[in-house]
């Protein structure tokens, strides 16, 4: 979540997470050895280390996108933050193997290139996270606290027109991904396929409860994965959604 102010002269700002599996058929792995990087900022990249944590140093006043890469697994994409004066903590990463990825992708639909296995337009994934999962410190704890999923919320993808090009698919209770689904389950998972190029603001809404909203920006190729503690969150009552989420 975001950190204290940051009086870094050279106006910068850092990104500081963990990469660890997408929990799935008890995998529970941490990904030392990752790849971390920006997608707007090809220069800036960092390996993870031990439980899969990392740090980058970006420029403040900037949109950044980052992504994973590590071998057996499929990379993937975060929501777009803006950097704005406060360091970025707990920027997680949730990351499927090739395997999870396959069958995901088989069972919603999602139009791959049969030569490279990427997708031929663009996926988004999020989870309606709650907020007592948002405060942990360290990241073992928060890795522990499941399930961590709110139901009976629903999700709406748009473009800057307002437009809608496909619809939310929620997962089940155990986390597969189940269309004809109108709400979330325990689980809090949703996504989107086959998303044409363009940049999209991710809500949510509940009958008692609000959440932040996050930007995807959908690239051929890209699966986006607005991991917890981020994405669509819990907000408190009372509470306004960070400026580093703005759309």
């Amino acid at each position: 979540m975001p950190g204290p102010s940051n009086q870094d002269p050279d106006q910068h700002v850092s990104i500081s997470g963990n990469a660890y599996a997408f929990i799935f058929g008890g995998n529970t792995d941490r990904l030392e050895g990752a790849e971390i990087g920006i997608a707007e900022l090809p220069e800036i990249k960092a390996v993870a280390g031990p439980n899969g944590a990392y740090r980058l140093r970006v420029p403040d006043r900037t949109r950044v996108t980052p992504y994973v890469s590590m071998p057996g697994y499929h990379r993937i994409y975060l929501q777009t933050f803006f950097t704005c004066g406060r360091d970025l903590e707990r920027v997680n990463f949730q990351v499927p193997e090739e395997g999870v990825y396959n069958a995901l992708a088989e069972i919603v639909g999602a139009e791959r290139d049969p030569e490279t296995n990427e997708l031929v337009a663009s996926g988004v994934v999020s989870t309606f996270f709650k907020k007592e999962g948002r405060g942990f410190g360290e990241f073992d704890d928060f890795h522990d606290f499941r399930p961590h999923g709110i139901a009976d919320a629903q999700a709406t993808l748009v473009d800057r027109d307002g437009n809608s090009p496909a619809e939310p698919v929620y997962f089940n209770a155990d986390v597969i991904p189940t269309p004809g689904l109108d709400r979330s389950t325990g689980d809090g998972g949703v996504l989107w396929v086959n998303l044409p190029e363009g940049d999209y603001t991710v809500t949510g809404s509940h009958p008692d409860l609000g959440f932040a909203s996050f930007r995807a920006s959908c690239r051929p190729g890209r699966l986006i994965n607005a991991n917890p503690p981020w994405g669509l969150f819990e907000l408190a009552p009372g509470e306004d959604e960070p400026a580093s989420v703005a759309a």
